[in-house]
């Protein structure tokens, strides 16, 4: 499902330029006029995470979450911007394994930290200080897991802390800008997020090590952010 996402929205943003780039040239310039303008940007949101799954009885339920990202980037077009992005997406563990149909009572959080590098289509509505945007971005990440146990296994000491191998991921964002000046912009955005499989080493209390690693790390998200171009 991902990489159908993953294509469409890849092919939507070509469809953008490929529409811009038949237009006539003054209205051409105004799309693709250079704007060599650096901008940092900082944004947050609430998210819902996908189960966490490594088969089907062992995986963690999650509840809805926030995130927090900064960005540094380049406006290297009217149309066009690239900047990498730092993110940090915390949940708290709401059930974690049993068997298919359901889990038991858990505690605990996770917290996923990433990298990316994001390129940007803004187009903007004429005669609005509104724009459009969409964009993908790839990159790593790792999990950090914090006392994440659950009723059943608690008592026994199976209290799972620890950080995680980094994998890929990818990512998508689609959404809108009101410029507020020349030099503010406030965004609101919709972002799919999708990080590869991950791996974890615990060392259990009878001394035995034990590796864990869920499939895929799949979070959607609305956001709001301020955006500052120099």
């Amino acid at each position: 499902m991902s990489k159908k996402i993953y294509s469409a929205a890849l092919a939507g943003s070509f469809c953008v330029v490929s529409l811009a780039g038949g237009v006539n040239p003054a209205v051409a310039d105004d799309l693709f006029g250079p704007d060599y303008r650096p901008y940092v940007s900082i944004s947050g949101g609430w998210q819902n995470r996908d189960r966490a799954a490594e088969s089907a009885v062992v995986w963690t339920e999650w509840k809805n979450g926030y995130d927090f990202n900064l960005a540094a980037g380049l406006k290297l077009y009217k149309l066009f911007r690239v900047d990498v992005e730092w993110s940090r997406l915390t949940n708290d563990a709401k059930t974690l394994s049993g068997d298919e149909n359901g889990g038991f009572p858990a505690s605990g959080s996770a917290t996923l930290t990433a990298y990316t590098l994001n390129a940007y289509v803004d187009y903007a509505i004429p005669n609005t200080p509104i724009e459009i945007f969409g964009g993908l971005g790839y990159g790593t990440f790792r999990s950090e897991l914090s006392s994440l146990t659950n009723n059943v296994i608690s008592p026994f000491g199976f209290i799972f802390t620890g950080t995680s191998t980094y994998a890929p991921v990818w990512q998508a964002r689609l959404g809108l800008t009101y410029n507020v000046n020349d030099n503010f912009q406030i965004f609101a955005a919709y972002r799919y997020f999708d990080g590869d499989k991950i791996k974890f080493t615990f060392n259990l209390p009878n001394g035995i090590e034990f590796h864990a690693g869920p499939q895929e790390s799949v979070i959607q998200s609305g956001e709001i952010g301020l955006r500052y171009l120099f």
